[in-house]
């Protein structure tokens, strides 16, 4: 294992168990990070996703994780968003009810911008593909 000791933020929600997986299968130690103090010896953070913004920033708040974890990204220690993650690094998110962000990045999240109306469906690629013109018609 590396010197490395990646933190993954615990908000009680999200796909934890996978990030966990995928950062030790990297070869890297990890753990979870519940309160401040849990930060002290984290030289990496990864915010996992999967949840509503709402809610996850309603934990962040009560386990008074939002200060620190600015002051973690603001030491110039890196911090990697997943999804929601991602979202919750932004100034305000509107998922459920509009909520204040981490205000690491001076974007706001809406639901209506996750997938515009004119959007289909998003392929997962795991769709069967058929040729519908045989390479002799392309002549």
């Amino acid at each position: 294992m590396s010197d490395d000791f990646v933190g993954i933020l615990n908000l009680d929600m999200g796909n934890l168990r996978s990030v966990s997986n995928a950062i030790t299968s990297l070869g890297h130690d990890c753990g979870l990070v519940a309160a401040p103090e849990q930060l002290e010896h984290v030289t990496h953070l990864v915010i996992p996703g999967v949840g509503s913004f709402h809610t996850a920033m309603r934990r962040v708040t009560e386990r008074g994780l939002r200060d620190p974890v600015r002051r973690f990204a603001d030491s110039g220690r890196p911090v990697l968003g997943l999804c929601l993650g991602m979202q919750l690094l932004g100034s305000r998110g509107d998922e459920g009810e509009a909520s204040r962000g981490l205000d690491l990045w001076g974007r706001r999240s809406t639901a209506s911008g996750l997938r515009p109306s004119w959007a289909g469906v998003i392929s997962s690629g795991f769709s069967s593909i058929r040729r519908r013109v045989r390479p002799a018609d392309c002549a």
